[in-house]
């Protein structure tokens, strides 16, 4: 009991051992900060990774692609009962040109309904986020809908920058507000002009229907040969203004002058919903030959999409699947003998797997994807042509690899993973500076409780006993600053993008720039376990900083801590 006593005592009266505390405290609210920023980035990357292509990604050991795809996956869910869906994808190069604005982009050739089940491409869209039947062809009512709402949020924007002192108002923002602004209204306005359209041709779809209703002998075959006429006039214009489903475009977003981010964090598009967008790539031909002429297709953007990989976002489109086959020359290849009789099966680039919850722990996706190739290799086996590859020499037997989502973006995710070791290992170099400064302050302690140390001693204290007293003392301590670090460093965390708001608002600082990073705010998850770790590290370091004072004071002898008093 005297041990508790004591320590208690020292922890109240010692001034020094807050000193110790605040120092433990610092480092541990540091170092939360860090590593829960950290890990907050690198789980939303980690799930944008697995958001973008599933849970398994079978890739083409080719250019020539992959063959009987589509055969392959009903093998597959046979094979490997843990699969829940899969879908074949294409990809390719090309430019990509939306009015004067031209990008290099990587096109995806994707089954819209087919890549929901296996892949979260709807989280982000524009237009149908939250809707159930995801398309190429949204109803129009909703895109002109969405795309009224945001010139309602170019309008707001604007007003609260206008309404800014002259000394903090940005003209070059609102410069480019107008101008989004000018353009959004117009494609809303070809929308509705397409509305009105469509509504014309319904009309007089009517009228065609009515004439035709009329008895032989009234019935004028001219109104009606004129009607018809009428209807492909309107129709061909409809298609010219708003291409089929079919020639249709999903943009990244993120491609350089469609959109834009402003400092508060909001996406303003330049491009929405009616634009006419035109696409240029060189078809890959059968045989792995590159024809001198390239493809063109125009299209009609009808919705964006954001997975939060900048690098994805800010270079890809998505084209329907069946189109972009054709623009590649993938399609089925047909005999010259009999045009009728398909020579070489049509490919895809990827096979996108999704994989039933059970199984979807890292541990599990390793052993569903060695499944996956045995599967590759049996089904190879039976159907060379599904991974035959061609070229100008040989046609070559060469199996496509599975690789799990973590394989497929260890690149991407490995470098924040480094980062965040570095970063943390710095941080905890520089937190031993509180193991130093608790073995400064606990060796003065020992050295002002030098008298009581040999009261202790001459009253029948073991050296056992006042070590456990000093030690108990440091655990108090490190106890007591990690509990207040944490909790400091916890609602700094959960706070973090106000607290920067702040900052921003009232000394012009804003440390994350909302317009060039890749999430809209700061991530504020702070996990248990890592806080548990940091205590449990804070209460060792504190023992080991006061190990030695501790083991100084336990040696010393009654006489000789008495003889000076």
């Amino acid at each position: 009991m005297y041990k508790l006593f004591l320590c208690l005592r020292y922890l109240r009266r010692r001034y020094l051992a807050l000193v110790a505390v605040v120092a433990v405290a610092l480092c541990v609210m540091m170092v939360l900060i860090v590593v829960s920023i950290f890990d907050g980035f690198l789980s939303k990357v980690e799930y944008a990774a697995r958001g973008l292509c599933g849970d398994i990604v079978v890739d083409a050991s080719s250019i020539s692609g992959i063959g009987l795809y589509d055969e392959f996956i009903v093998y597959l869910k046979d094979e490997a009962p843990e699969v829940k869906a899969a879908t074949p994808v294409i990809y390719t190069y090309g430019l990509l040109r939306v009015g004067h604005q031209t990008n290099t982009v990587q096109i995806c050739g994707i089954r819209l309904p087919e890549r929901l089940a296996v892949t979260q491409f709807q989280r982000d869209m524009f237009v149908q986020d939250g809707w159930k039947n995801t398309s190429f062809d949204p109803p129009l009512e909703r895109l002109i809908s969405r795309t009224e709402k945001h010139m309602e949020l170019i309008k707001s924007i604007s007003l609260r920058e206008s309404s800014k002192p002259d000394d903090k108002r940005d003209e070059h923002l609102l410069d480019k507000l107008y101008i989004a602004d000018i353009n959004v209204a117009g494609q809303r306005e070809m929308l509705i002009q397409v509305s009105l359209r469509r509504r014309d041709i319904e009309t007089i779809r009517r009228e065609i229907v009515a004439e035709q209703a009329k008895p032989a002998d009234r019935r004028d075959d001219d109104t009606i040969r004129k009607l018809t006429e009428q209807i492909e006039e309107v129709a061909k214009r409809l298609d010219r203004d708003f291409r089929p489903p079919e020639k249709r475009i999903i943009l990244g977003l993120g491609l350089s002058g469609m959109s834009f981010r402003t400092p508060d964090g909001e996406t303003v598009r330049r491009v929405t919903p009616g634009r006419r967008a035109v696409l240029t790539l060189l078809p890959l031909g059968r045989g792995l030959s590159i024809t001198n002429t390239p493809s063109t297709a125009t299209f009609t953007v009808i919705d964006d999409a954001r997975t939060d990989l900048y690098i994805i976002d800010s270079n890809t489109v998505y084209v329907p699947f069946k189109t972009l086959q054709e623009l590649t020359e993938m399609g089925p290849g047909y005999s010259a003998d009999n045009p009728t009789q398909i020579a070489t099966p049509a490919r895809c680039s990827q096979i996108q797997i999704k994989v039933k919850a059970p199984y979807a722990s890292d541990s599990e996706l390793i052993k569903v994807r060695k499944k996956v190739n045995t599967a590759i290799k049996k089904f190879t086996e039976a159907h060379p042509s599904f991974a035959q590859s061609f070229s100008s020499f040989a046609e070559i037997i060469i199996p496509p690899d599975a690789q799990t989502w973590r394989e497929k973006q260890a690149k991407y995710i490995g470098i924040i993973q480094k980062q965040r070791a570095v970063v943390t290992i710095m941080f905890g170099v520089i937190s031993l500076v509180s193991v130093l400064m608790v073995f400064a302050i606990f060796h003065m302690i020992v050295t002002q409780k030098i008298r009581d140390i040999g009261v202790v001693r001459a009253v029948g204290g073991s050296a056992g006993g006042v070590m456990q007293i000093f030690l108990g003392f440091g655990a108090a301590t490190a106890l007591l600053g990690s509990a207040i670090g944490l909790t400091g460093g916890y609602f700094f965390v959960r706070n973090i993008n106000e607290i920067e708001d702040w900052m921003s608002n009232w000394f012009g600082v804003r440390v994350y720039d909302r317009e060039v990073y890749l999430f809209d705010k700061i991530p504020n998850t702070v996990e248990p376990m890592t806080m548990l770790w940091l205590a449990v590290g804070a209460i060792v370091a504190g023992l080991i900083g006061v190990l030695l004072p501790a083991i100084k004071a336990g040696r010393m002898q009654p006489v000789e801590a008495l003889r000076y008093e």
